[in-house]
């Protein structure tokens, strides 16, 4: 990283991945050039989830080739008079697995409805029931993770 004042721990990155909205994954398509989607991600350990349909592009791109690239930003905040962003942002190189499982998709499902529906969840069982036949789930295990940041002065 060129601006090493700015770079943070793994830690710190996991920590914006579990706070943030949404994610780009990166991947590349078929002709081999560059496809990227934003993501609602969960993260357990060393692992992100992400629930998508049974079929489309993506998952075309992610059964050719595994290698892929997620970015999360958090805590964005304009400094006009500067003419800049601060930001916590964190990245991280990934190997996607198609989870096929219905134990493991029930499980990522789980907890994707806990981060993003945290109140909804007394009828979270019966609608991943209705869901799990026509829902993909895929895990992305993580190689790598780095952050970064340019803080708020105080």
């Amino acid at each position: 990283m060129r601006r090493k004042d700015r770079e943070r721990d793994a830690e710190f990155a996991r920590a914006v991945f579990d706070r943030a909205d949404y994610a780009t994954l990166s991947m590349i398509d078929s002709d081999g050039n560059p496809y990227s989607v934003p993501l609602s991600i969960v993260r357990e350990d060393d692992h992100f989830y992400f629930h998508s349909a049974t079929e489309g592009s993506k998952n075309t791109y992610l059964a050719e080739n595994g290698r892929v690239f997620v970015n999360a930003v958090t805590d964005v905040f304009i400094e006009e008079e500067k003419y800049t962003a601060r930001y916590a942002s964190a990245s991280a190189s990934a190997i996607a697995v198609h989870v096929t499982d219905d134990s493991e998709k029930r499980h990522a499902l789980i907890l994707i409805g806990g981060r993003f529906a945290p109140g909804a969840m007394a009828g979270l069982e019966g609608y991943i029931d209705s869901m799990l036949a026509r829902t993909d789930i895929w895990r992305l295990d993580i190689l790598t993770v780095t952050g970064k940041e340019n803080k708020r002065p105080m």
